[in-house]
């Protein structure tokens, strides 16, 4: 298949976005949504040129959470716990 389009991505990221803004109740942790996708070498990013994830995982021998960026291409796991 085909990369989507850069529009459609906006779409799917907005519509993702407004969810889990709706499904949000007092206390929630801010969540920024990010679209990627990549298909027979295309790359496309929304919003544009932000081809990273920024992450912070709480763990218990640290006060401050664990802050780390992933840049497409290098997710491997998206479970943290197993793959820190």
């Amino acid at each position: 298949g085909e990369a989507p389009t850069e529009n459609a991505l906006e779409d799917l990221r907005a519509a993702l976005a407004g969810r889990l803004a709706g499904g949000a109740g007092g206390g929630a942790a801010a969540v920024e949504v990010v679209g990627m996708a990549q298909a027979r070498g295309v790359q496309r990013c929304v919003p544009a040129g932000r081809d990273f994830v920024d992450e912070r995982l709480a763990m218990a021998q640290r006060a401050e959470p664990l802050r780390y960026r992933q840049p497409f291409g290098q997710f491997s796991n998206p479970n943290p716990h197993v793959a820190v």
